[in-house]
């Protein structure tokens, strides 16, 4: 399933950028908002997939945590941050300052969601004794 919810993030976010590049503004806030749904669903699939690590005990290496942490999250949260701004013109070229506030809205929303799951990673990352040693 979680590689199913990557799929689709990844080829909605494509699905956006070839509207950007054909200069597709009608079709561009729906793609958008499409690919906002496949990131919160992918959010929420890899939340619940840490959580039940957690449950069977698992043991998440902080490493592997820190390094996926600054391999995507670091750049996709930079991405976001300056993607309200950067699109407003381009979604609603008569009214740019309601798109940028639109837009900030939904990075916002995206942002809660990333900082859950790395509140959660964090949680996560406690060593935990499965077996008693020998």
């Amino acid at each position: 399933m979680l590689a199913r919810m990557e799929l689709s993030e990844t080829t909605a976010a494509a699905m956006v950028r070839r509207a950007e590049v054909d200069n597709d503004l009608g079709g561009l806030p729906v793609l958008a908002k499409h690919h906002a749904d496949c990131c919160a669903n992918l959010t929420r699939v890899r939340k619940d997939l840490l959580a039940l690590r957690e449950q069977e005990g698992v043991v998440v290496q902080w490493d592997a945590v820190s390094g996926i942490m600054r391999r995507y999250v670091v750049p996709l949260k930079a991405a976001l941050n300056t993607l309200p701004k950067g699109m407003a013109a381009r979604v609603n070229p008569t009214d740019p300052g309601s798109a940028e506030v639109h837009l900030q809205e939904w990075v916002d929303r995206l942002s809660d969601q990333i900082r859950e799951l790395e509140t959660i990673a964090e949680s996560t990352t406690a060593p935990r004794l499965n077996e008693t040693s020998s």
